[in-house]
């Protein structure tokens, strides 16, 4: 799975519901959609804005999509803003990505969120959370997009999902491993911190 794909699982149950406020959710998705071409050395992050260093074409349609509207809008750099901007569109894009992998099925509902993707194997919508968890009690993870899926999960609230039943030492090196995230991936936390609480209804 991708980054915002693992970030998806570990904020819903097995029934497709968030475990944490939807609109936190949706800002934490968008700032993995970043992340994901932050990871591939599409865009770099500094001083709060999103920088292009690569305009090849990502392999992924949808981080191809994000990559495009970025381009399109040459004159809106801030990361805040895009965090806005595609809050309000990554529950569904990332769902539907899901579902495209057949990961997920699509349902309706009549309260909360019209659309819900339920996991087809519940077992296999668990493992980036079991799979976090099991390299935090080993140790700091090694890989650079476990620790930026970390910082996602730490400031939207779903640290506890990760860390369920784990040792203490889990939980200081989950701090650990994201201190020790390069400039551009730290700075994406850290905005992705700020505008949780804050997160607007901008749409494209």
């Amino acid at each position: 799975m991708l980054l915002a794909d693992e970030l998806y699982c570990i904020a819903h149950d097995d029934r497709g519901r968030s475990r944490v406020p939807d609109r936190a959710v949706d800002v934490g998705l968008a700032a993995a959609l970043l992340g994901e071409l932050v990871l591939t050395g599409h865009v770099d992050v500094c001083d709060g804005r999103l920088e292009i260093v690569d305009g090849s074409q990502p392999q992924d349609a949808l981080a191809y999509t994000v990559f495009e509207q970025l381009l399109a809008q040459r004159q809106c750099r801030q990361v805040r803003i895009w965090l806005a901007l595609l809050a309000g569109w990554s529950f569904d894009a990332v769902g539907e990505r899901l579902e495209r992998r057949g990961l997920v099925t699509r349902t309706k509902k009549r309260w909360g969120r019209v659309t819900r993707y339920i996991p087809v194997d519940p077992c296999a919508a668990a493992v980036p959370a079991d799979r976090l968890r099991r390299q935090l009690v080993r140790g700091v993870p090694e890989v650079v997009a476990d620790g930026l899926l970390l910082g996602f999960v730490q400031h939207i609230g779903l640290a506890d999902v990760v860390l369920r039943d784990a040792p203490a030492s889990s939980h200081r090196a989950m701090a650990t491993a994201v201190e020790a995230l390069a400039s551009p991936q730290r700075a994406l936390v850290a905005l992705l911190a700020a505008a949780v609480p804050s997160a607007t209804d901008v749409r494209w």
